[in-house]
């Protein structure tokens, strides 16, 4: 409860501060409506995926199974935002932007994915 109120207290200084500098006090209130709505959103994502659980427990899956696959897909998406990212250039370490062929720092030619599928096919 105590960080709600102090960034409670932080977000009245700043309007505060904008309204004095000439900001509009609007721009800092908070659409209600839409928090809402995206908690009822939530609510129903959170449901449907707890149904779609009991279904699939009823086949014979297990928590075990669940939390192996929640550790494959986090891996796999930690390899994409790495791959998307680019490498590090095994000469001066620094980041080579993904699909380049050479480091813009010190110019050392790396492999490159000929099919930018490739990852993604097994």
């Amino acid at each position: 409860m105590i960080p709600f109120v102090g960034g409670y207290v932080a977000g009245a200084r700043a309007k505060t501060r904008a309204t004095a500098m000439g900001i509009s006090a609007h721009a800092f209130e908070i659409d209600l409506r839409t928090m809402g709505e995206q908690d009822e959103r939530a609510e129903r994502l959170t449901l449907v995926v707890e149904a779609m659980w009991e279904i699939l427990k009823r086949d014979g899956y297990t928590d075990a199974d669940l939390e192996n696959e929640i550790d494959a897909v986090m891996a796999r998406r930690a390899e994409a935002a790495a791959s998307a990212k680019g490498q590090p250039c095994p000469e001066c370490g620094a980041r080579i932007a993904a699909g380049r062929d050479m480091c813009q720092y010190c110019g050392r030619h790396v492999p490159v994915e000929p099919n930018p599928l490739g990852r993604l096919q097994t």
